[in-house]
């Protein structure tokens, strides 16, 4: 089957919600021009009716862009290279253009990677080098 003509369901619409709302933010769509493409994602049924409403807009970082990116930011933190507080805004910021779903995983992540340095499964250098593993690639066994 296309895939165009597949049947969309709540978290897709929560997505392009999401998108179009961070599209507005940054100045590419109008209040108005917002409005209209909104009413079109809650009409939508397949992810050709989804695209339409999304089709000349620059895509927005995927889940794990973000990933990456908030990795390479904790790493900075974890050399001393970036105060708390600068760390939790930057994360923040990352985030926001994230459906509610794609923050909830990336959150999660983050917690099971913090749970294991307090645990003492992972010790600062490794936390810092898991974090920032997306600079380099995957790791060589």
């Amino acid at each position: 089957m296309d895939e165009s003509k597949q049947r969309i369901g709540d978290p897709e619409r929560e997505r392009a919600r999401a998108t179009l709302e961070r599209q507005a933010t940054e100045g590419r769509l109008t209040m108005d021009e917002l409005s209209d493409r909104l009413e079109q994602v809650y009409a939508a049924a397949t992810v050709a009716d989804l695209e339409r409403s999304l089709q000349d807009l620059p895509p927005l970082p995927s889940t794990d862009e973000v990933l990456e990116s908030i990795g390479k930011l904790g790493a900075l933190y974890h050399r001393g290279a970036l105060r708390k507080s600068e760390f939790g805004a930057r994360k923040a910021e990352l985030l926001g253009g994230l459906a509610s779903t794609d923050r909830d995983d990336v959150d999660a992540a983050l917690d099971r990677l913090t749970q294991l340095y307090h645990s003492g499964f992972l010790d600062r250098r490794r936390l810092g080098l898991l974090l920032a593993a997306a600079d380099d690639g995957p790791a060589a066994g």
